[in-house]
């Protein structure tokens, strides 16, 4: 039995995801940020292998919920023109 990482768990099921792309866009995008944000995993490679544009993959990331507070900063921030 072969051992697999979380990461080449991961990896697999974007490209089972990614055959399945037309009905699952939202889930290959999904996948494809966790690899990107918490697995390390390169933003164009990534990209490339979900079968999503490097530009669409980078808004998902900053949209992420995790990502996006440190973009835009508190409201506090915002009203102190930081």
């Amino acid at each position: 039995m072969a051992f697999y990482s979380e990461t080449e768990k991961r990896l697999r099921i974007l490209d089972r995801q990614r055959r399945a792309l037309d009905v699952r866009r939202d889930a290959v995008t999904e996948t494809a940020v966790d690899l990107v944000l918490h697995h390390r995993q390169e933003l164009g490679p990534t990209a490339r292998r979900a079968g999503l544009t490097v530009h669409a993959l980078r808004q998902a990331v900053h949209a992420h919920p995790e990502i996006a507070p440190i973009l835009l900063g508190t409201p506090e921030d915002r009203r102190a023109g930081l």
